[in-house]
């Protein structure tokens, strides 16, 4: 791929941000708190969720589903639960037992304390990540910095995009470095790209 293709993704995805921030503006908090309460029941009804041992969350942003639930459900379930740390250019998951073991980091964001085990990717069993748009074909559209495709890249087991509907874009510029999902949960239930 040449430089001036590169640049006129990096272009393309810059200008897709913009556009769905703008609507996410638009929403009202109410209805958010609906749809998340409608990905939340799909999410925990999910074999996906139920049947992990070893699962990774993110903390989410504002503009992001409210996961904190699914978070709380999964530490009195006993599972063994990471979330991400950035540690420079890369993405850490380190194992999370409460909310004890949480600082706020970079973008105001909880993040796991640096004093938390890592966990190597081999004993995860269900990813579940954020996006800022997915396409049907489970190309990820994420915040510009690479950090989920770097640590992802490595990654065997099932990767799950989490996301509101109108996020879910029919295509999305991509390219060799993008990582795609494996499934996509929105408040309009989950869909199985692997079948």
């Amino acid at each position: 791929m040449t430089d001036n293709m590169t640049a006129n993704i990096a272009l393309e995805k810059q200008m897709l941000r913009k556009q769905l921030h703008g609507i996410d503006l638009a929403i009202s908090s109410e209805r958010k708190h609906l749809w998340d309460t409608d990905i939340l029941n799909v999410m925990l009804a999910s074999a996906l969720y139920t049947y992990a041992r070893c699962i990774a969350l993110f903390i989410p942003f504002s503009d992001e589903p409210d996961i904190w639930p699914v978070i709380s459900d999964a530490w009195k379930r006993k599972k063994i639960v990471i979330t991400p740390r950035i540690e420079g250019e890369k993405l850490v998951f380190r194992k999370t037992a409460d909310e004890g073991d949480l600082e706020i980091g970079l973008h105001n964001v909880h993040q796991p304390k640096r004093t938390c085990p890592s966990v190597p990717r081999s004993s995860v069993d269900t990813y579940v990540i954020p996006g800022q748009a997915f396409d049907r074909k489970g190309n990820r559209l994420g915040r510009g910095q690479g950090y989920y495709d770097r640590y992802l890249k490595k990654v065997r087991k099932p990767v799950i995009g989490l996301c509101y509907g109108f996020r879910l874009v029919d295509d999305l510029p991509c390219d060799s470095r993008d990582r795609k999902v494996d499934g996509i949960i929105t408040e309009g239930g989950y869909i199985d790209l692997k079948s």
